[in-house]
């Protein structure tokens, strides 16, 4: 924080501010060092339990907006583009 001040607020002497401008460059200089070691190729996972619907429910159309679920313990809360709101029981997917 003391050298952020003594730059911000020119009180260092040339000296000390070329040290504290060369050892920033140093840093940067390490961060951006290309060794990192090449990443894993992928491999294809198989899915433990099989996926299937287990109901639908059609709210409205959608296609235009972000509008995502929302998904609690007990309930399933959806929204349209048009303002309707519904509560979904998880259950049955009675509204």
């Amino acid at each position: 924080m003391a050298a952020a001040h003594c730059l911000a607020h020119d009180r260092c002497s040339p000296a000390r501010r070329a040290g504290l401008i060369a050892f920033a460059a140093l840093l940067l200089a390490a961060c951006s060092s290309s060794t990192a070691p090449e990443p894993a190729e992928l491999t294809a996972l198989k899915s433990p339990l099989p996926i299937q619907v287990a109901w639908r429910v059609r709210v409205g159309d959608g296609r235009r907006s972000f509008l995502q679920p929302a998904v609690l313990e007990n309930a399933v809360y959806a929204a349209s583009t048009d303002g309707d709101l519904v509560r979904i029981d998880p259950g049955d997917a009675m509204e």
